[in-house]
């Protein structure tokens, strides 16, 4: 399922990049920056593969910004794109983890009701 969200959030940003419309990197700056936040939100900093992805999208923030300062606004739409699909990342891994610690706990409890039957 999460292979799955992931491919179709790549492609759709790849599609979008091939697209012969005018390329604004701003707009999908903020949607990057706004997709950081919902990741630290989401515990991403407690991950250490999320982590990883935040670490990658703020540095490709960080340099997609770069990019704008220079004129480059191609790069820099780029960057931004990967920025806001590694920051989903996060925030995906970051949301499984725990789920998966939220469903361990209650297997334990229906452990421990089954043992008191």
């Amino acid at each position: 399922m999460m292979k799955r969200f992931l491919f179709l959030t790549a492609a759709l940003a790849l599609l979008t990049a091939s697209c012969g419309a005018a390329v604004n990197p701003r707009d999908t700056l903020t949607t990057a920056m706004a997709n950081v936040r919902a990741a630290e939100t989401a515990g991403a900093k407690d991950n250490p593969k999320a982590e990883l992805y935040l670490k990658r999208a703020t540095d490709q923030i960080a340099e997609a910004k770069k990019k704008i300062a220079e004129g480059d606004k191609e790069d820099a739409q780029r960057l931004a794109e990967r920025a806001a699909v590694d920051a989903e990342v996060a925030m995906v891994l970051s949301q499984a983890a725990q789920e998966r610690a939220k469903a361990k706990r209650a297997m334990k409890r229906v452990e421990r009701l089954k043992k008191g039957m």
